[in-house]
């Protein structure tokens, strides 16, 4: 019994499995805690950016809002334990589009309560496969923009490049940020 229990963690537990490769001293595609945090990556977007970090707000597509909140920047979308649910229900019309793509997202966003962040169908179908999804590029990510500068939101933070903002009046792409020690190429989008 307790083999198989092994033998279950080992298959599907990615950290784990990460952890013993480490250990084995073998090659990983996981970031480090300093790769995934990239610090050096977001001081020079918030210098780019040349704003008090106080007077705007971000949310992030790809990575984890907390590397945004590590870095100094005030969030509008988080992992929480507990928040108001008209807050969540702000973000289900941000996100009404994209929650349409496919019962699986829709799914995720209605059971997952204290995951209040962007979710992106072509990301999360992609992540289902992979670790992670550096170099990836998300053809067609569907938002309301208009209850997200509502919200008071003024940047996205992407790992990823959004084909379909090229060509939105809501959108600006402003600047791809990259660093040799950083796990994240990031995208800064403004929106209108």
């Amino acid at each position: 019994m307790l083999f198989m229990q092994g033998m279950t963690i080992l298959k599907s537990d990615k950290e784990f499995k990460n952890n013993f490769k480490q250990i084995l001293g073998m090659q990983i595609s996981a970031p480090n805690y300093q790769q995934f945090f990239s610090e050096t990556l977001f001081s020079n977007i918030k210098s780019y950016i040349d704003i008090p970090q106080k007077d705007y707000r971000v949310v992030s597509v790809g990575i984890q809002p907390s590397v945004a909140l590590f870095n100094g920047f005030y969030i509008l979308d988080a992992f929480l334990p507990n928040y108001e649910l008209s807050y969540r229900e702000q973000f289900r019309v941000i996100l009404n589009k994209e929650l349409q793509k496919s019962d699986q997202i829709g799914e995720t966003f209605q059971k997952a309560g204290n995951h209040c962040y962007i979710f992106a169908e072509e990301y999360l179908t992609a992540l289902s496969h992979e670790n992670y999804t550096k170099g990836m590029e998300i053809n067609d990510l569907r938002l309301n923009f208009k209850p997200l500068k509502e919200l008071g939101c003024d940047l996205i933070f992407s790992s990823m490049r959004i084909k379909n903002f090229e060509n939105n009046r809501d959108v600006t792409f402003l600047k791809k940020f990259t660093d040799k020690n950083a796990f994240w190429d990031i995208f800064v989008y403004k929106i209108n």
